[in-house]
């Protein structure tokens, strides 16, 4: 059962990810300069919220395993810590909607999924595709519709 509203969460966070593009698409700038800290206007989503696990309402924070550097999705600013990157711009697009925030943490590509399991994190961002899970497929949930979307191409 606890399986079921985590998939529906993970749906509902891609959902939101892809809705908050959208939003962001659709503002306005008078800079003609980018930046790499996402702005958004986008309100907090009770409904959405309310799909989170409790312990992630109650702590606000999504624990997030992710192998750094995979450029353009994650790399680290010339600091070595700051993580920045299109899933970072995505992830900051979604923290107003589900009134959370982000935790990453720089994990092997290969110790994401057993880091899941052991439930170190709440979820695993790294550019991971249902065809590298091999045998992995059929121990974790894993949201594909992102491939299938018209925005995907």
């Amino acid at each position: 059962m606890a399986k079921k509203k985590w998939v529906r969460a993970s749906v509902l966070l891609l959902v939101a990810a892809v809705a908050a593009g959208i939003l962001a698409g659709c503002g306005s700038s008078s800079s003609s300069t980018s930046s790499s800290t996402a702005s958004s206007s986008a309100a907090l989503d009770i409904a959405l919220q309310a799909q989170l696990p409790a312990s992630i309402r109650q702590s606000g924070v999504i624990t997030v395993a992710t192998d750094v550097p995979y450029v353009p999705f994650e790399q680290f600013l010339s600091d070595g810590k700051t993580v920045t990157g299109l899933d970072v711009d995505l992830m900051n697009a979604i923290e107003p909607i589900l009134g959370v925030k982000f935790q990453i943490n720089n994990t092997a590509y290969a110790n994401i999924i057993p880091a899941l399991e052991a439930k170190r994190y709440d979820i695993g961002w790294s550019a991971i595709s249902v065809g590298s899970l091999g045998g992995r497929a059929r121990r974790t949930s894993s949201c594909t519709s992102a491939r299938r979307s018209p925005l995907w191409s």
